[in-house]
């Protein structure tokens, strides 16, 4: 699961954390929170 924030210019971020899986979080960003929620 991801966790979701809307930015100061109106974008997307989406934050991965997989404690065993990823290292460190990876971090994504998105014009569109549905296109964002698509892609997690």
């Amino acid at each position: 699961m991801a966790t979701k924030r809307q930015r100061p210019s109106g974008s997307w971020e989406f934050i991965v954390r997989r404690k065993g899986l990823l290292p460190k979080p990876s971090y994504l960003t998105f014009e569109t929170e549905a296109e964002g929620d698509a892609y997690c």
